[in-house]
């Protein structure tokens, strides 16, 4: 069984918006990507431990409201998670901030994590109005993540 180097976790739900993370899963699973690369849509913040637990390097996507025009992919580390204006507190009740702390404090946290906020007007906004604006800048952010830890 090959050892999955990168999990791609795109966090949703049934509506509006907050579908953009499975929408984004659903088209970098019809893309060709290493057999390392692993693609996962989630429910809720809760889950990422587990989903954490058996790879090398994650790339969590969600959606933020920053005031920005929808689309626009915002690029942070966990370190920057809660500093950073686009930092929201999770619909879900349980925010990707302390799903990554319990990571790290369950020892399932890999050893790099890359948060990937795709802004959006408002929760109601049309999720697959802003998939295919953002697609291009999440897919090239997979790409440059996983070739830097390639080296």
């Amino acid at each position: 069984m090959t050892r999955i180097s990168t999990r791609i976790i795109g966090i949703g739900s049934h509506h509006g918006a907050d579908r953009l993370g499975w929408l984004l899963c659903d088209q970098l699973n019809d893309m060709q990507w290493p057999q390392t690369i692993d693609i996962h849509p989630c429910r809720t913040p809760a889950q990422l431990p587990e989903l954490l637990r058996d790879c090398d390097s994650a790339i969590v996507l969600d959606t933020v409201i920053t005031g920005q025009s929808a689309g626009q992919v915002i690029a942070l580390d966990m370190h920057e998670l809660g500093t950073r204006s686009c930092s929201r507190h999770s619909s879900h009740g349980f925010g990707i901030s302390e799903a990554l702390e319990l990571a790290r404090a369950l020892d399932q946290l890999p050893a790099a994590v890359k948060i990937l906020g795709i802004s959006v007007v408002d929760a109601t906004q049309d999720a697959t109005e802003v998939s295919p604006i953002a697609l291009p800048a999440v897919q090239q952010a997979v790409r440059e993540f996983h070739l830097a830890l390639q080296h």
